[in-house]
């Protein structure tokens, strides 16, 4: 959290707008708290810092973001209806214990979920990473 709001309010991600960047480790649920935060913030200080040209939500909804999709997520949904689908990365847990078996099985259950879309779990698992790799201007704006 700290880091994100250190670049998003030093105009990291206006003055370089293709810049891509990956926060794991942390699920994404995080991000739902911070984007209030960085919103009420940037309408009260974001006049008095020079370089902030787009609010946090634009970043944030950019593409150019990504933080890891627990696939058992219940705010799964509600990161997707605020925030959009494109910075949401399936993390494996590679190279951490864990069997094949139980990665197979967390996947399957995840195919199984009811409240996304299928877009946005296709993104979840793959889609939105290979961009995140890809060396071409980021996606255009939803």
């Amino acid at each position: 959290m700290t880091q994100m709001t250190h670049l998003m309010f030093n105009g990291v991600f206006d003055r370089f707008p293709h810049l891509r960047m990956a926060f794991p480790e942390a699920g994404s649920a995080w991000v739902l708290c911070l984007y209030e935060r960085l919103q009420r913030e940037y309408k009260h200080w974001g006049e008095l810092i020079s370089g902030l040209r787009r609010e946090p939500k634009e970043h944030l909804r950019s593409g150019r973001l990504f933080v890891e999709a627990e696939l058992d997520d219940e705010l799964l949904p509600i990161f997707v209806e605020k925030l959009g689908n494109r910075g949401l990365a399936f993390a494996s847990d590679f190279p951490h214990f864990t069997s094949p078996e139980h990665t197979a099985d967390r996947i399957k259950n995840f195919q199984e979920r009811s409240d996304l879309s299928d877009e946005t779990k296709a993104r979840i698992l793959g889609e939105n990473i290979r961009g995140f790799c890809k060396r071409e201007p980021c996606p255009p704006k939803a």
